[in-house]
């Protein structure tokens, strides 16, 4: 609910500072920066987004819980050298493969039965003659 009433507060702000820019300016002025602002949003967001999948290996239930990630992630400042390498990244691709090591690994049905100390009988089950029954 909370987060509903954010968003109307940043709507009605983006409203009212279109209102403020459209009485000063050619109505095909005023969509060129219109658009301008949007697609910034839209870029803003996404890059949220991505940070905290990232960081994280899901999607953020909002945009603000995928800033205060971002935020912590920058206050770490055992990072520094992490952050100058991200900066210099010229793909996507770069970026991945900095991060994979610091990603929490994604749990399959194997590293489940590991956990559940099931690898010992995986092993029997590998070294079984075909045909012998356990």
């Amino acid at each position: 609910m909370a987060e509903l009433e954010n968003s109307k507060d940043l709507i009605s702000v983006l409203w009212s500072g279109a209102d403020i820019l459209r009485s000063k300016m050619d109505a095909n002025e005023y969509k060129d920066y219109l658009l301008g602002i949007v697609f910034y949003k839209y870029l803003s967001d996404s890059f949220l987004i991505k940070v905290y999948d990232l960081i994280y290996d899901e999607k953020p239930e909002t945009l603000k819980i995928a800033l205060e990630a971002y935020k912590e992630a920058l206050e770490d400042e055992s990072a520094e050298e992490l952050k100058e390498q991200i900066l210099k990244a010229e793909t996507q691709v770069s970026v991945d493969d900095l991060y994979r090591p610091y990603r929490p690994k994604r749990r399959t049905r194997a590293t489940i039965a590991k956990e559940k100390g099931l690898e010992p009988l995986a092993q029997i089950i590998i070294k079984q003659e075909p045909g012998v029954d356990i």
